[in-house]
């Protein structure tokens, strides 16, 4: 199987206008930043929504588009007047290409357009999304700057072969 690279995943490409995207990820930010955790903080994949345990393991919690789902027990590292949002939050950013948070260094990481098969090309493909206001420092001596918006980064592992295919 051939293995694609649309365009798209080289550059800030959303469902909707990027400044909407920012803001949401600036309130999704701060709710994930208040946890203290590191490491992933949640994952789509599909329409299944998973959170990782404490050894990092993805536990399925539920479908994303069940109506309930802010009140699985496994959300509980997010507080219970925000839980609804939160996932309100994590709705509106997968239909915009960003499926998976981690926190790095304090600093929340989205996974950009993971959609696309892969193969053995994954540390090429692999795209990542992050808000960096101008108090905020990440080092990137990691990644390579493939595009920005403002103060949105999209970024590629510092090694990766960068290619199109349309």
């Amino acid at each position: 199987m051939k293995v694609e690279n649309p365009k798209e995943r080289n550059e800030l490409v959303f469902a909707d206008k990027v400044s909407s995207v920012a803001d949401s990820m600036r309130v999704l930010n701060a709710m994930l930043l208040n946890t203290h955790k590191q490491g992933y903080m949640y994952a789509v994949d599909k329409d299944w929504f998973f959170v990782p345990d404490i050894d990092q393991n993805l536990l399925k919690v539920g479908l994303l588009s069940d109506s309930l789902l802010y009140q699985n027990r496994l959300l509980s590292f997010i507080d219970a007047l925000d839980r609804k949002h939160f996932i309100d939050l994590v709705r509106y950013l997968n239909r915009n290409y960003l499926s998976t948070c981690f926190v790095e260094e304090g600093l929340p990481v989205y996974m950009y357009r993971d959609d696309v098969y892969m193969a053995d090309n994954q540390a090429d493909l692999d795209r990542f999304v992050c808000l960096l206001d101008p108090e905020q420092r990440m080092d990137l001596r990691w990644h390579k700057i493939l595009d920005k918006h403002d103060s949105l980064y999209l970024l590629a592992n510092k090694d990766a072969r960068i290619w199109s295919d349309n």
